[in-house]
């Protein structure tokens, strides 16, 4: 039977009503090693195999709130689990209304057009006449938030990869590890991104430079020269970069004259004529922590080369977020070769298999998530109806 998971698609064989062995779908460009622990995962001893409420609820449903961490949970049917959940869903709704609900199933769920969970959720949820929703996502928060000012759009399609085997010369994996992270898809990957991954390994033309707190698997496997940069400090790092592209008449004018908006107050501020405090490689290296003269070398490497940051959504993970991303762009920028092919700046190169065209064939779209009401509580709104991430 051919099936399909985050990791990927394969057969799976069954005895007795019991999955025994899955074997990669002959089309997967470099099978998840994940696919083998399928077989474990519908068994393990810490998997919830029946509902389970806690006692308290049980017994004396919401007026039990006090009992919450204490109780015990206790195993019921599948009939009155649905049933409990229904009925508390109505009390809510017809209590306090819709602005009482938060609807967020949230991260991965189950691969498929009709069986999305989320979808499912907020069908649900649209039906009994709305909730308080999610803005923005926690995986990419701070960076799709800031790119439409920095570049006109979200996570835009990076060059592919063919491209990059074509004309690249240098890869820089900036906060990422895509070895790890396109094992994994939000639907169902052919990890066509990680096959050619694999290909950097001792590639003639081009070589690697991971920048990352800690060294990635992907460094260790096609043999990139790895950059530890203090977590938090990658603007720091960039700014030092583009302090030497300035100084070294590095720049390419003509490109930031026609292509960029901005530029003339980014350099002022990189030279300190607005702030009095030079982003020299020396300044950069105190709170980066990469010395002063690697941070030089670097620059100068990615000016001379045919160069694609891949950036990662690890860095803007964190307070102030949007800055990595943002001095990400500027630097790509100040190296002057967005448009230029295999060069620039992409930043989904570590997911979904990133930099691999596009098919053309059909999309099954999924079940529609957000139906008229059906039933409208008297209750008026109240407060926010997003909760942003």
């Amino acid at each position: 039977m051919l099936t399909a998971s985050h990791w990927g698609l394969f057969y799976a064989k069954t005895k007795d009503g019991r999955l025994v062995a899955v074997r990669p779908f002959e089309g997967d460009r470099a099978p998840s090693p994940n696919l083998s622990s399928l077989v474990e995962h519908p068994y393990s001893s810490a998997r919830i195999q029946t509902p389970m409420v806690r006692r308290g609820y049980l017994e004396k449903g919401s007026a039990s709130r006090a009992g919450r961490g204490a109780d015990e949970y206790v195993p019921v049917s599948w009939d009155k689990a649905l049933d409990l959940a229904a009925g508390e869903l109505r009390r809510i709704y017809e209590t306090y209304g819709p602005s009482a609900v938060w609807g967020r199933s949230y991260g991965w769920k189950s691969t498929g057009s009709v069986n999305n969970a989320i979808a499912l959720m907020q069908r649900l949820l649209s039906l009994l006449g709305g909730w308080v929703e999610t803005g923005n996502s926690y995986s990419t928060a701070a960076i799709s938030t800031i790119l439409p000012y920095a570049v006109g759009g979200k996570l835009f399609k990076p060059t592919a990869w063919p491209v990059i085997m074509e004309k690249t010369e240098r890869i820089v994996f900036w906060g990422c590890d895509p070895l790890i992270t396109n094992d994994i898809d939000w639907a169902t990957t052919l990890h066509q991104g990680i096959a050619e991954i694999r290909k950097l390994k001792d590639h003639p033309r081009i070589r690697t430079i991971a920048v990352n707190p800690l060294r990635p698997k992907t460094a260790d496997v096609v043999g990139s020269r790895w950059m530890p940069v203090k977590a938090g400090t990658d603007a720091a790092l960039m700014l030092g970069m583009m302090y030497v592209l300035i100084t070294e008449n590095r720049l390419d004018r003509a490109f930031l004259a026609n292509c960029v908006t901005g530029w003339n107050e980014m350099e002022a501020y990189i030279l300190g004529t607005e702030d009095g405090v030079k982003k020299t490689p020396q300044w950069a290296e105190i709170g980066c922590g990469v010395p002063a003269q690697q941070i030089q070398s670097f620059a100068r490497e990615l000016s001379e080369h045919r160069s694609m940051i891949m950036f990662g959504w690890g860095p803007q993970r964190a307070r102030y977020g949007e800055q990595p991303p943002w001095m990400a762009v500027a630097l790509a920028c100040a190296l002057g070769q967005i448009g230029l092919p295999g060069g620039g700046i992409g930043v989904s190169y570590h997911y979904e298999s990133g930099g691999w065209p596009v098919g053309k064939g059909p999309v099954l779209g999924q079940i529609p998530a957000r139906p008229k009401a059906v039933w409208q509580s008297a209750v008026p709104w109240k407060g926010s109806r997003a909760v942003p991430v």
